[in-house]
């Protein structure tokens, strides 16, 4: 096995989801279970290492870390996943009609949005006009403020 087919521990943390930190923690923990190359200073991690360690990340959802440790043994990394049965078919049926309804929720809130924000963008180019106009007043009284007040005693203020 030459060091190309070998990950890196950022590059094994990045395919297993995991901050460097815990694949660290899961190489020290598993490590019987892990090639050679995974148990040395410098680690490397082969495919076979990221199948046992995506196993014990699942095996850790059910089961406490010491408990995984003795269920690795039994687990065969290099086998294929088991196939599905034809029992769990209707049930993956439903899973997917249910997503597809959550879609389908998902684009309609989308529309909803978008037309929000349609409205709200026409709110602000309104308010943008009357805060143009606003400021334009503001500063004729400013200038009529700032012109003697002999001059502006009997000049009423601009409008």
């Amino acid at each position: 096995m030459s060091i190309a087919d070998l990950l890196t521990p950022t590059q094994a943390a990045h395919l297993l989801g995991i901050d460097t930190s815990t694949l660290r923690r899961y190489a020290r923990q598993y490590g019987e279970h892990l090639s050679e190359q995974a148990n040395q200073k410098r680690r490397h991690y082969t495919a076979v290492d990221i199948s046992t360690l995506r196993q014990a990340q699942t095996l850790l959802r059910s089961h406490n870390p010491k408990d995984v440790v003795g269920l690795l043994a039994v687990v065969d990394p290099s086998a294929e996943p088991p196939a599905i049965v034809e029992s769990q078919l209707p049930a993956l049926a439903g899973e997917l009609e249910r997503a597809r309804e959550l879609l389908n929720d998902m684009a309609v809130r989308i529309g909803d949005i978008e037309s929000e924000r349609e409205i709200d963008r026409t709110t602000i180019d309104a308010q943008a006009t009357e805060l143009a106009e606003l400021r334009a007043d503001h500063e004729r009284l400013r200038k009529w403020i700032e012109t003697p007040f002999w001059q502006r005693m009997f000049r009423p203020p601009p409008e």
